[in-house]
């Protein structure tokens, strides 16, 4: 039975593995990963080729059925003669392939949903410094305009008692 990295080699024919990966995203030598089977693509990957291909999902996922979804397309379909009919139901590592797929699902719209409330969180982090900003500056001004009330006190307080000093230096003579 044929593997997905078999079905990948066949999809990208003679294009160089190079060009093949970056047109979907992805780094060659993942893709060689792939293609030898030391790992399984993400469901990203897999959804773009099969798009941009036109793939049927079982045919990609597990070697059934037609490669290609409409028959109107024969631009890869030459290639399903090299695959060998399937021998068997599905295994137990296409149906693993298909829960991990799912997980994949619905880890990426996690984390999507977890970098929308992170930038949220960024953006109210930044309005919050820039609040502390004010304020920090509001309390220096704050403070100047006390020092100088606290100097102009004094001044009055001096000229006051100065006053007061000569009052009772004229009332005694």
């Amino acid at each position: 039975m044929n593997s997905i990295g078999d079905r990948l080699k066949i999809v990208r024919g003679s294009e160089s593995r190079e060009s093949f990966a970056s047109k979907f995203g992805t780094h060659r030598n993942t893709l060689a990963r792939w293609e030898s089977g030391a790992g399984l693509p993400d469901f990203v990957f897999l959804q773009k080729i099969g798009e941009e291909l036109e793939l049927s999902s079982d045919w990609l996922l597990f070697g059934f059925g037609p490669m290609k979804r409409s028959e109107s397309n024969t631009k890869l379909q030459s290639h399903e003669a090299t695959l060998p009919p399937p021998e068997h139901p599905p295994t137990q590592d296409d149906e693993k392939l298909i829960l991990l797929t799912e997980e994949n699902r619905q880890l990426r719209t996690s984390e999507q949903e977890l970098r929308k409330e992170c930038r949220l969180l960024l953006e109210e982090n930044r309005l919050v410094r820039e609040e502390n900003r004010q304020l920090r500056e509001e309390n220096k001004q704050l403070w100047q305009e006390n020092k100088e009330l606290s100097v102009n006190l004094a001044r009055l307080e001096t000229a006051r008692n100065t006053a007061t000093t000569e009052t009772e230096h004229r009332n005694i003579a």
